[in-house]
């Protein structure tokens, strides 16, 4: 018994309650790990990074790291992008929408691509909370972060979603404001006349650009769901593989082995001397949104996660020796990189409905 080798799990897929859908902080998602089995961890919040790069400035962990030991946990940064492959087509003919995983860019300084997410974020938080944003405001209600939290957990668990319908929109005023709102007729004909916030979609080849530039890896997140959604999955792998991106995480919930196989092949086709990497994540959101570090009810383990692992290995040894990162990238030009996110900016001032600090979801571990 003594002499058995004790085995360990690793989740490049998690979220703390700076997702806004997920329900723990990023202390306990990492203490839970430990006490799982879980022996590497990456955080990777929707569009953020924020409290990550908090956690590890509290933690005084080397801001230069692509994985580093935490109190006995091997912690990855990272973040889950929203952006879109733009020469691919959905089901209904748009655009096709992917999530990207970013893990551990060179986070010293304020960059490029973290410009890059604090603009989507506030696009993100202005398109979905925007029309409670600017009733409260037209009701000179202080919104709480805490209050607002509550009431996305208590729809999570009724209808199974965060998002907030016009009913649930005058239920949440008549529950916690009752005096704000004379009427739900009331409500509805202000709701015509707010301003009505425009989505951020952004091109995953920006997206790859960017977090290049900081020595990032990028890795296409629950490529089953993604794909499901797309007319061409052959098409919509191979431009992500043309994007030079960096691989897809197989290990991932609703994974079909066709899939797993198309991934494959069509990633040793284009790219044969390229090693793609294979990650795995359970995509966890905290109570009530799976297991820690298990996907499709099956622990992942860690060695299935052998190669990344050893690659963000590679990473850390490249930045002690003066470089972001051991991998080749095509070069962009800074200018470049400023143009893109300069366009993204203009996007976001043109749907700007906020001034100064968002009212809501910025101090969440801080909130008392």
């Amino acid at each position: 018994m003594g002499d058995e080798k004790i085995q360990k799990f690793a989740d490049l897929h998690t979220h703390s309650k700076n997702s806004t859908d997920g329900t723990m902080s990023v202390d306990d998602l990492v203490n839970d790990a430990r006490a799982t089995g879980v022996h590497t961890v990456s955080v990777t919040d929707h569009n953020t990074m924020n409290h990550v790069i908090d956690y590890m400035r509290r933690k005084s962990l080397d801001m230069s790291q692509a994985i580093q030991d935490v109190d006995g946990i091997d912690f990855v940064p990272g973040v889950e992008v929203t952006c879109r492959i733009e020469d691919v087509t959905n089901l209904k003919g748009n655009t096709a929408k992917i999530h990207m995983l970013v893990y551990a860019p060179d986070l010293r300084t304020q960059s490029l691509f973290l410009k890059l997410l604090d603009i989507k974020r506030e696009n993100d938080i202005a398109y979905d909370f925007g029309d409670m944003i600017q009733i409260s405001k037209l009701h000179d209600v202080d919104l709480r972060e805490s209050t607002i939290r509550r009431e996305m957990e208590h729809l999570q668990r009724i209808k199974g979603s965060t998002e907030f319908s016009k009913q649930d929109l005058w239920k949440f005023f008549n529950y916690h404001y009752p005096h704000a709102i004379p009427s739900n007729k009331r409500l509805n004909r202000e709701l015509e006349n707010v301003i009505k916030v425009e989505r951020m979609n952004m091109s995953a080849l920006d997206v790859i650009k960017l977090a290049h530039s900081v020595g990032a890896l990028c890795i296409m997140a629950h490529p089953e769901k993604n794909l499901n959604r797309v007319k061409n999955k052959k098409n919509a792998i191979a431009t992500l593989v043309d994007y030079d991106i960096d691989g897809f995480e197989l290990i991932s919930g609703g994974m079909t082995r066709d899939t797993s196989e198309l991934i494959r092949y069509i990633c040793k086709d284009k790219s044969p001397k390229n090693e793609m990497l294979f990650t795995g994540g359970s995509d966890f959101h905290g109570t009530h949104h799976g297991k820690l570090g298990h996907s499709m009810g099956k622990p992942i383990n860690e060695e299935s996660q052998a190669v990344v692992i050893k690659n963000l290995r590679l990473i850390n040894k490249a930045r002690a020796q003066g470089d972001l990162t051991h991998r080749v990238y095509k070069s962009v030009p800074q200018f470049e990189l400023q143009d893109i996110v300069n366009k993204y900016q203009k996007f976001a001032n043109e749907n700007k409905i906020m001034e100064g600090r968002l009212p809501i979801f910025i101090d969440i571990d801080k909130e008392k």
